[in-house]
């Protein structure tokens, strides 16, 4: 609140600005947290709108968060303009991935993989590029490790060809603690590809060989493949590299404040390639929660250090302090 203001104020005003800075805000946002776990935990809110919202709010939060406290410092035009081309390139390029990967699209083609009849022609109806989908579930449902790896040749009726692999895995992980010990079973039923060079409307798929653990078969599916990750990724570059030269000289003359944006737009991207990889349409809240900790690990201690050390190289010389001489 402006000093003129201050003055005409009235205790109310005061107490609600110093009070809403200091815990209103934050008890607020624990509050809402609080509520919508409750609303996905008993399922009254869906897990596919539950993931688009946790998406958004992490990706634009994030990014929100790192602009909001530099936009008092950026004085000139050219650092306004950075940052502006900054926030830009920063939604481009990372909330458009990770919401695809929450709204993948229609499913245009599907067909099952055996090992007696290991091919399957879909016919799309569309013109690619596509995104093919392999999932599959073990027979024996139990407590153990298990894996099953494939190789998928695509072949369209142009001529067109791409070829994929992976593997669907059952993974048993144990959590020592004091108490003792617990074990869950995690399990990755679910990959996606994408095809660069199949764009035709009739699509061969044939695996090489189908694994026998699997029950049924090794399920595939077509559905459309977006734009090039690559573009994404080179916006993200981008938004990186201008909040590192933006966090050099986005700083007050008194040191006190600083701006983080290398860290904020860090978090952002290590999570929207994360979760664009790794989520599916049964996973993504989880995904979410796991794409969170490794942007925080990853991006945020990254870019925290390397816009430390990118101040410390070519950001501007603050003055000292002169050591006060006692009376």
């Amino acid at each position: 609140m402006p000093a003129k203001d201050k003055k005409n104020a009235t205790q109310f005003q005061l107490w609600f600005e110093e009070a809403w800075e200091g815990w209103i805000r934050p008890l607020g946002l624990i509050i809402l947290l609080a509520i919508g776990y409750v609303l996905y935990k008993f399922d009254i809110v869906s897990e596919h709108t539950a993931g688009i919202v946790a998406v958004v709010a992490i990706v634009v939060g994030a990014i929100v968060v790192g602009t909001l406290p530099a936009l008092p410092m950026a004085q000139k035009p050219w650092q306004r303009a950075l940052l502006a081309t900054m926030v830009a390139a920063a939604l481009g390029g990372m909330v458009y991935p990770s919401v695809r990967a929450a709204v993948p699209g229609k499913v245009y083609a599907e067909g099952q993989l055996t090992n007696d009849k290991p091919s399957a022609t879909l016919t799309t109806g569309a013109s690619g590029p596509y995104e093919l989908i392999v999932s599959g579930h073990f027979k024996e449902a139990g407590r153990s490790d298990a894996e099953a790896s494939y190789n998928i040749k695509a072949v369209d009726n142009g001529g067109g060809t791409d070829e994929v692999t992976g593997e669907i895995a059952r993974k048993l992980v144990t959590i020592r603690s004091r108490k003792g010990s617990s074990s869950s079973v995690t399990e990755h039923d679910e990959d996606k590809h994408r095809l660069g060079h199949v764009i035709g409307p009739q699509v061969t798929v044939t695996a090489d060989g189908v694994d026998e653990t699997l029950d049924g078969g090794m399920h595939v599916a077509l559905r459309p493949g977006g734009f090039d990750p690559l573009v994404f990724i080179i916006l993200g570059a981008l938004a990186i590299a201008i909040a590192l030269v933006l966090d050099t000289r986005l700083v007050d003359l008194k040191g006190k404040q600083k701006a983080y944006l290398t860290a904020a737009t860090a978090i952002a991207f290590s999570f929207s390639m994360y979760y664009f990889r790794e989520a599916t349409p049964t996973r993504l809240v989880k995904t979410a929660v796991s794409a969170l900790f490794f942007a925080l690990v990853v991006g945020g201690l990254g870019g925290w250090l390397a816009g430390g050390i990118a101040r410390v190289l070519f950001g501007p010389k603050l003055p000292k302090k002169k050591p006060t001489t006692p009376r």
